[in-house]
């Protein structure tokens, strides 16, 4: 676990922090965008936890709705690195790296540009910590060994 953190870590530059931050004025003035605004915006990746992600009130699918990709992927290490110190959140980084649709297909613009944010060695931090989240099987139910498994084959 310790070697997976690092791993992220070192994939994943804390600076610079986003510029654009909302994908567009729609729907900006409701509850979900004005509490990410308060409590992740201008904020290190680093500096956030899972109790941050939870007090906004919403699923990681309901962020991107709002996120311009590339700043929902330089938020992304910010669930792994939750998940390794608190793995009953596990559906939360799950839930950031799938698409949130039936099949969790890959799918339409916003997708491809998220996707398209990561590096290679990014993709492999987050590769690495697919396998660490196998080797924690034994926690899984099945529904967290689904997605870890649609997370997989998307990622490699």
């Amino acid at each position: 676990m310790e070697m997976t953190e690092a791993k992220i870590r070192a994939a994943f530059p804390e600076n610079p922090l986003p510029k654009v931050f909302f994908g567009g004025a729609e729907g900006l003035e409701f509850d979900l965008p004005k509490e990410l605004a308060a409590r992740i915006r201008r904020r290190a990746w680093t500096s956030l936890s899972l109790m941050d992600w939870r007090m906004v009130g919403a699923t990681p699918a309901s962020y991107r709705e709002y996120l311009v990709p590339k700043t929902f992927a330089y938020y992304v290490p910010s669930f792994l690195v939750g998940v390794l110190r608190e793995p009953e959140f596990r559906y939360l980084a799950l839930e950031a790296i799938i698409p949130f649709n039936r099949q969790h297909r890959p799918r339409g613009e916003w997708w491809l540009s998220f996707a398209d944010a990561f590096s290679d060695p990014q993709r492999a931090a987050l590769k690495a910590f697919l396998v660490c989240q196998k080797e924690a099987a034994s926690t899984f139910d099945m529904v967290d060994e689904e997605l870890v498994g649609v997370a997989e084959r998307i990622w490699s």
